[in-house]
């Protein structure tokens, strides 16, 4: 199991550490991967930029309407498979669904914590609280100018570095037992 449950404390085992966090959203990872995984693959062809550009509109999409953190872990496995079908290193679709969910964020006021927070401040402030979609306009610009350049600008200007296994690439090693 990914968790074990101790009362107050839940321990992550350290293949579950080492494998990404899907698992703890409802989703286990082979779900992930054959669900999106293929869904992407069949809607974009055989592209990578194609079914990258689906990729991170998806995660773009679901950062909007749940907090980012969790829209990036749930993609974790999906990236790590196209990598693999593409042979590119992971960091460069990882680093990618991540951008691509702080995007999506900006979309509406529960899409990242900081915008819960400064729509608080402004209410404690005596200022016109924020709306749902008052961010919208802004944030949908944001985001389809980052996707952008994830797709086209990123990648002519990042260099690949060489590819690590899961357990050095996280730095978990000294954490295992």
């Amino acid at each position: 199991a990914l968790l074990e449950d101790r009362g107050p404390v839940a321990i992550v085992d350290p293949q579950g550490a080492a494998g990404g966090f899907g698992e703890i959203f409802g989703f286990g990872r082979a779900d992930l991967e054959a669900v999106y995984g293929q869904d992407i693959a069949r809607i974009g062809g055989g592209s990578e930029r194609n079914n990258a550009g689906l990729l991170l509109a998806s995660v773009t999409g679901l950062s909007s309407v749940i907090n980012n953190v969790p829209a990036t872990a749930m993609f974790i496995p999906v990236a790590e498979a196209m990598a693999r079908r593409y042979q590119v290193p992971r960091a460069r679709y990882l680093m990618a669904i991540a951008f691509a969910s702080m995007t999506g964020g900006m979309c509406t006021l529960i899409g990242t914590s900081t915008n819960v927070a400064v729509a608080g401040a402004m209410e404690q402030l005596g200022m016109e609280p924020l709306r749902f979609f008052e961010l919208t306009p802004v944030g949908v610009v944001v985001a389809v100018t980052g996707i952008g350049y994830l797709l086209w600008g990123a990648p002519r200007l990042l260099r690949s570095a060489p590819e690590q296994a899961p357990v050095e690439a996280y730095g978990l090693k000294p954490y295992l037992y």
